[in-house]
Formats: structure tokens, C-alpha cells, sequence
């Protein structure tokens, strides 16, 4: 079976029936064994082997009968038929004839050994078979949509599939799929004004960048379901494999550009919190800050005193939004804190823009004094 067989739902069965029933000959036999001899006909029969390989195992001396009938018939009884299955499992594994005579002989290989051998073989031919049909799911959920795929499409994906199967099992493969499929509304936006900075040469440090690279970052990591490990796996495959890209709208250019400014973020961050810290920071709050954002537009435009009760409800909804960012953790709330307010390249990636923030900053002040006095 070469890796682009098509590994039916019968075929997994007949493997897996292969490995209950090898499972099943360790048993040994459970009315405590005969004394069966088979004709060679017979044992030919009902293992599915032809006489004439038999006699050639006998005429080699791997597979002697035990016995001969009165009429010179070969007899075969249990202990062949067990060294037989020796034989015909380490010809599975792949050995020669040659070297089979000396590993049940010299080397004295015992069958239990071989149906170990035999199971193990089974199970890795099995879960090569599952990953590959898993992968060729994929391919035809991927490929076909109503019409024939070109040739073309046909070798991108069996390229694409290859360079991720390099990198992920197929499981891990399903479900990145799945997610992104899941989140496309969401990454088409982003790609967009991704390719516009570009075109603007924007630097990696403008606030426009660091904005984009705040929501690659969130969107990066609610896609991966938080997985950081998977997430690097990932970069490592786009970093070095240029046909990791598809057709996802991303290019080795445009993942440099957002990589470079997601990187000055990361180090930013890194001058106050550790990287288990920065994993925890939570990153499905998008939102909720935006939500923020615009209800202290509205009441900014309304002129309301710092003093009124709708900013102060504007205060507590900032700081809540804080702590839920912070993981619920003091240490990390307040080194956050810290890193906003001393760090320049953070606060131009924030949700809240600088005059929302001054604004917020004055009504939290404000609640603080009020609260103290």
C-alpha cells in the first residue's frame, strides 16, 4: 500500500481483524490441544498457503513434518503448524527465508515473540492506514465542491497535506481545519488590513502594526484553543516550509511583516512577565474592550463630569475588564499595569485609544480619590 492508496473502511476492518485473531492464536488452544495431524493438502487449505510452498519449506528444512502416513504422506501436527505461523509472521515482518531458518533455529525465537512482533507491525500498519484515510477526508472535503478538481488543485493539495502532515498528526490536522473554517469571518478582516499595511509600508512599531499584531496574536491563539506548542509547531512550518501558506491569504512576506511586529510586542511584555504569565493573559476579550471603547466615546461626546455616576460605572467596568485580562491574578494584574504604563509600544496596540485612555485613567483616579477620602 503506497502512502496515496486510498485505506478503505474494509480494509481497516480486515486489519483489524488480522490483530483480533493473532490476538486470539496466543491463547493456544483452550480444550487443553490434540493430537491433529493434518494431511498437507489439508494444512494448504485451511492457511491459505499453496502445496507447493509447503513442500518447498520442507525441502529447505524450514518446515519438516513431524510425520508420514503409511502411504508416505507429509503429517503435520500442532508444533508445525505453530512454527509454520512463526515462519509466516517473520516473512510478514519482512525476513528472508534464509534468515527465518535461523531466527526460530540459532536464535530461537519463540512464537509468543513473533505474535508480538506480528501485533506490533499490525499496529502501525493500522494507524498509518487511519492517518492516511484521515488526511484523504480531508483532501476531499477540501477539494471537492460541486465540481472536478483541476490538476493543479489536486497537487497544491496533496503538497499542502504532505508539508502539514511533516508537522501535525492528522487529529491535530482536523481540528486546525475545522477552526479555521470556524474562524474565517474573523481571519478574512485581518489578512485584508494586514496586506494594506504592507502596501503602506507601515514600520512594525507603528501603532497601526502593533494593533494588527494584538489581534494576530488573540486570533492566533484562540484558533490553536490556547495550545502554545501547537502554535509554535505552527510558526516553525511556516517559517520553513513555503508551501505551508495554501491558499489561506498569507505569503512568506506577509508572515515575516506581522511576525516582526508581533515579536517587538512579545519582548515588550517580556520586560515584566514571565512567559507562563503572558500565556494566561486572556486573549478572548476583543469585544468587551471594544465595547469599552465605544461606550466611552459616547460618553465623552455627552461631556459628562468624572464625578457623575456613568463614568464612574465606566470605571469599575475598566477595572473588571483589567482583573478578567489579568487571569483573576493580583501579581499579573499589577505587573500589566506596570508594562501598559511604562511601555509606549503596548499602549499603541491597546484596544482603547490614547484620548478613551486619559479619559478613563481621569474617572478611575477620580473613583480611587473618592474611595480613599
Amino acid at each position: 500500500m503506497t502512502a496515496w492508496d486510498t485505506p478503505s473502511d474494509g480494509k481497516r476492518d480486515v486489519l483489524a481483524c488480522m490483530r483480533q485473531s493473532v490476538r486470539m492464536n496466543t491463547t493456544g488452544d483452550r480444550n487443553g490441544g490434540s493430537a491433529m495431524l493434518l494431511r498437507v493438502g489439508e494444512l494448504a487449505k485451511r492457511t491459505g498457503l499453496t502445496v507447493r510452498t509447503l513442500h518447498h519449506y520442507d525441502a529447505i528444512g524450514l518446515l519438516n513434518p513431524s510425520a508420514r502416513s503409511q502411504a508416505g504422506y507429509r503429517l503435520y501436527n500442532n508444533e508445525d503448524i505453530a512454527r509454520l505461523h512463526g515462519i509466516q509472521g517473520l516473512r510478514d515482518l519482512g525476513l528472508p527465508l534464509s534468515d527465518i531458518g535461523r531466527q526460530l533455529t540459532v536464535n530461537g525465537a519463540t512464537l509468543p515473540e513473533i505474535i508480538s512482533r506480528q501485533l506490533a507491525a499490525l499496529d502501525r500498519e493500522i494507524s498509518r492506514a487511519t492517518d492516511v484515510r484521515s488526511r484523504l477526508t480531508m483532501l476531499q472535503q477540501r477539494l471537492t465542491v460541486g465540481t472536478q478538481p483541476e490538476t493543479d488543485d489536486w497537487l497544491a493539495a496533496l503538497q499542502l497535506m504532505t508539508t502539514h502532515g511533516k508537522y501535525f498528526t492528522s487529529d491535530e490536522l482536523k481540528v486546525i481545519s475545522e477552526r479555521w473554517q470556524e474562524m474565517t469571518a474573523d481571519w478574512q478582516p485581518l489578512i485584508k488590513e494586514l496586506h494594506d499595511a504592507m502596501k503602506e509600508d507601515i514600520p512594525a512599531d507603528a501603532s497601526v502594526a502593533q494593533m494588527l499584531a494584538r489581534r494576530w496574536m488573540n486570533l492566533s491563539m484562540r484558533w490553536m484553543q490556547d495550545d502554545f506548542a501547537l502554535l509554535t509547531r505552527w510558526k516553525e512550518m511556516c517559517e520553513n516550509e513555503p508551501a505551508a501558506y495554501g491558499n489561506s491569504g498569507i505569503d512568506a512576506e506577509s508572515f515575516q511583516y506581522i511576525g516582526n511586529a508581533v515579536a517587538l510586542r512579545v519582548a515588550a511584555f517580556q520586560k515584566y512577565l514571565d512567559p507562563l504569565q503572558i500565556k494566561r493573559l486572556n486573549k478572548n476579550l476583543d469585544e468587551k474592550w471594544d465595547a469599552l471603547e465605544q461606550a466611552a466615546r459616547n460618553i465623552m461626546r455627552q461631556g459628562l463630569a468624572a464625578d457623575s455616576e456613568v463614568v464612574r460605572r465606566l470605571a469599575v467596568r475598566w477595572d473588571d475588564l483589567v482583573d478578567e485580562t489579568a487571569d483573576h491574578d493580583p501579581v499579573i494584574r499589577e505587573k500589566l499595569l506596570i508594562a501598559i504604563e511604562n511601555e509606549p509600544l503596548i499602549r499603541s496596540g491597546s484596544h482603547l485609544s490614547a484620548d478613551v485612555r486619559e479619559f478613563i485613567g481621569g474617572a478611575v483616579a477620580f473613583s480611587g480619590n473618592r474611595q480613599s477620602a
